[in-house]
């Protein structure tokens, strides 16, 4: 295949406009068969390999790696509605793609990609000591080696998927220059070892979905840090004090625990406190399960410009939330699951009265309400950017878009187009709904409900 297929399929792959849509296109190949790949990770990881780093501005990044993940589908080399939010390759593309990046041209011999391997031993791994990139997918490393290999070219190592519970003493000891560490999805993985709190280099830690129960204080040592994600660590209940504000580069802090309010313990004002002070840091996803949480959030604008994905799950005691404008500028998804003593969500739009399409209320896109005890939902006239929006068990809820205090009036004054970006609208588990609307929706951009 490799001598016949691969050369023509490498025509597409040469005609890409520069050599950083090429590097953004082979290090595709790092994630297995078929896998279906967030557009976001794979971007966030462009940009801590550096291969957007012209751009100093996290959000102008994203957008020009969405152009990349477009031009890379247009050019059939990855797979996905251009408008969908994952992308994939067809095995042969991926086949070729590793093709070049671990066994010809520039790229040879940089890259080792292992799936499926039950027990690696030190006699494997002593062969990728010359590795800038190694990919393991579920495979488990000899937990009781006691090589600490050299790795003294790995920029980047993406350990997914293992059932280890602990990683080898010294592994990580001699990769003095790594920038990108993903040890996700290892979903009985412990303890961080102490060793990853000296990679000086590190910009870039992902430890979503794992069991770690601490933060080590010495995490504060990683000054050069820029993306920390927590994502589902539902094991985590402590994060030092003084750890968050001593990361001083850091952009995105990832922790949202959409599934597991009663396992995270952590000082959420605490985080968010720290948080505040970070010069660079543009990008937070959070989850917050209590009260004084949520008015911190509430009553810092600091906090408003910077969390782009907000879950308030729980929250006992929390009647009424009241988003201000500003919320609504960066906002970009909004999940409220099991609040059970919220009655109403008020949006303040403050000495801002004009028109609501004028305003900059285009960033909110994912409404998440489960097991809430609204009777309506009308303040989503204030998103008309909206693309998904799922609604499940709650029992009161009457109808989505109402007629209160400002919901016909705004929407006739104003010739508001409701949900007209809706993409896919779930509703489960509403006994009471009568209506989404008083009238008929169209529904233009709409893939089919949901119901």
């Amino acid at each position: 295949m490799r001598d016949h297929v691969f050369p023509i399929l490498k025509f597409s792959y040469d005609h890409l406009d520069n050599p950083i849509i090429k590097s953004c296109f082979l290090y595709c190949s790092l994630f297995p068969e078929d896998h279906e790949i967030w557009n976001e990770e794979l971007i966030d990881l462009w940009i801590r390999e550096g291969f957007l780093n012209k751009f100093a501005d996290i959000h102008k990044a994203r957008n020009q790696g969405d152009e990349i993940i477009r031009s890379l589908k247009l050019a059939c080399l990855l797979e996905g509605d251009v408008s969908e939010y994952t992308c994939k390759m067809h095995d042969v593309i991926r086949d070729m793609a590793l093709w070049l990046s671990c066994e010809s041209g520039e790229e040879n011999h940089k890259s080792f990609v292992l799936e499926h391997v039950e027990l690696i031993e030190a006699y494997e791994i002593v062969k990728w000591k010359e590795a800038q990139r190694i990919s393991l997918w579920d495979s488990n490393i000899n937990e009781g080696l006691s090589l600490s290999p050299r790795f003294l070219n790995l920029q980047t190592l993406i350990l997914r998927n293992s059932n280890m519970k602990s990683l080898p003493i010294g592994f990580f000891q001699f990769m003095l220059v790594i920038r990108v560490l993903n040890l996700s999805n290892n979903a009985n993985l412990v303890e961080l070892p102490l060793e990853i709190c000296k990679l000086e280099s590190l910009e870039y830690l992902n430890l979503e979905w794992t069991r770690i129960k601490m933060m080590p204080k010495e995490l504060k040592n990683l000054t050069k840090l820029r993306c920390l994600i927590l994502d589902g660590a539902r094991g985590l209940v402590v994060i030092p004090s003084n750890v968050i504000s001593c990361l001083p580069n850091l952009q995105m802090f990832r922790m949202m625990h959409r599934f597991f309010p009663d396992i995270v313990e952590y000082d959420a004002v605490g985080v968010l406190q720290e948080m505040e002070c970070l010069e660079y840091l543009s990008w937070i996803s959070i989850s917050l399960f209590t009260v004084p949480a949520v008015q911190k959030y509430l009553t810092s604008l600091m906090l408003q410009k910077r969390i782009r994905e907000l879950d308030m799950t729980a929250c006992p005691g929390l009647k009424v939330v009241e988003l201000p404008l500003s919320t609504l500028q960066t906002l970009t998804v909004l999940e409220l699951e099991h609040c059970n003593d919220l009655e109403r969500v008020k949006i303040n739009r403050g000495l801002s009265r004009g028109h609501i399409s004028n305003s900059n209320f285009h960033n909110l896109v994912r409404v998440n309400i489960v097991g809430c005890r609204f009777l309506d939902l009308t303040w989503l006239i204030y998103a008309p950017s909206l693309e998904f929006l799922w609604v499940r068990n709650s029992r009161e809820m009457e109808e989505i878009i109402g007629s209160d205090e400002y919901g016909d009036s705004e929407i006739d004054q104003q010739n508001l187009s409701i949900f007209s970006r809706l993409v896919k609208l779930w509703l489960d588990d509403l006994p009471n709904l009568k209506s989404i609307y008083r009238q008929a929706l169209p529904f233009p951009s709409q893939r089919g409900p949901c119901v």
